[in-house]
C-alpha cells in the first residue's frame, strides 16, 4: 500500500480528488506490493495529458474505488 502524504495544487492527484491518507492499492491493475515504491512511481508518471488508473481506498471507506487520474506537469 502506498499512502498519499500530500498533493500539489494543480497536480493530477488533487484534480483526481486524492487527499492525504488515501491508500493506493493498484496502479493500472498492478498491485503496489508487486511493483514496489519505484515501480509504482514509474507507472504513475507518464505523458502529460494522459491518465493513470488507480485503485484507491479513501479515508473512512471500507470498499476501494477505481479512479482515472490525469497526469499533469508539476512545476516547482
Amino acid at each position: 500500500v502506498m499512502r498519499i502524504e500530500r498533493t500539489v495544487e494543480g497536480g493530477g492527484a488533487a484534480e483526481g480528488g486524492l487527499t492525504e491518507g488515501d491508500a493506493i492499492l493498484e496502479v493500472n491493475g498492478a498491485p503496489v506490493g508487486d511493483l514496489g515504491f519505484g515501480g509504482c512511481i514509474e507507472r504513475i508518471r507518464g505523458p502529460e495529458g494522459s491518465t493513470v488508473r488507480l485503485r484507491v481506498l479513501r479515508g473512512g471507506r471500507t470498499e476501494p474505488e477505481v479512479i482515472d487520474v490525469p497526469r499533469r506537469r508539476i512545476r516547482a
